[in-house]
């Protein structure tokens, strides 16, 4: 009926009827396993390549190896993700916008639904479940940092907040899509821009309080 260009796992086969098991997103936009046929998997396949698109396929095999966290490593990746901005990533480049800015390109592309220049029916139901699945992420990370660093976890506590506002708002755009409802997409918008602000300054609000801890 209507599907999208994605990844997915293949994490088993069966080569008595020729199938694979397969960790994607489902048809009601669960992440879950299922079971399909290597016929159709290599018609899929031949499909985007025809539509001028490439597809490749990974292996990838867990190692043993034991990977320790680096707050150091994490802290220099937030510094990243909040150096980014518009300038940094015009509307007039092409490519890939990285960072904190992303959450303005989404604003901007919820404004398009509103105003009917990208049409309902190619609403892309995933935005706003990657926005919550990525702050649930973050608050972890903080977490790890405060951990590692013995500070108390005054931060992740209140960031606990960003993270359910964005399950509220990825509800809401679900409930959009379930049944149509323009009105409520200012609204998201909204709620978008002022849960980027609060991340910010509470991301800040970490990186000056390791700064000071360093300074001690």
């Amino acid at each position: 009926e209507k599907h999208f260009d994605h990844d997915g796992c293949i994490c088993g086969y069966n080569q008595e009827d020729k199938t694979y098991c397969i960790y994607a997103y489902d048809q009601n936009w669960i992440y879950q396993k299922f079971w399909t046929t290597q016929k159709s998997f290599d018609a899929g396949r031949k499909a985007i390549f025809k539509k001028g698109q490439y597809n490749s396929i990974c292996g990838v095999k867990p190692k043993g190896d034991q990977i320790t966290f680096s707050s150091e490593t994490a802290l220099k990746k937030i510094v990243e993700y909040l150096d980014s901005t518009m300038e940094k990533y015009p509307e007039v480049s092409e490519g890939t916008v990285y960072g904190i800015v992303v959450h303005d390109y989404i604003a901007m592309y919820v404004e398009k639904l509103y105003d009917g220049s990208i049409p309902y029916e190619k609403t892309d139901r995933r935005v706003f479940r990657m926005i919550w699945e990525h702050k649930k992420a973050m608050q972890e990370r903080i977490k790890l940092i405060e951990s590692d660093l013995s500070l108390d976890h005054e931060i992740s506590n209140v960031y606990k907040t960003v993270v359910r506002e964005a399950d509220n708002i990825r509800m809401l755009y679900a409930s959009h899509n379930m049944k149509r409802r323009d009105t409520v997409l200012p609204i998201i918008q909204k709620k978008l821009l002022a849960l980027k602000k609060q991340e910010r300054e509470l991301l800040e609000v970490l990186l000056q309080k390791v700064q000071g801890d360093d300074k001690e």
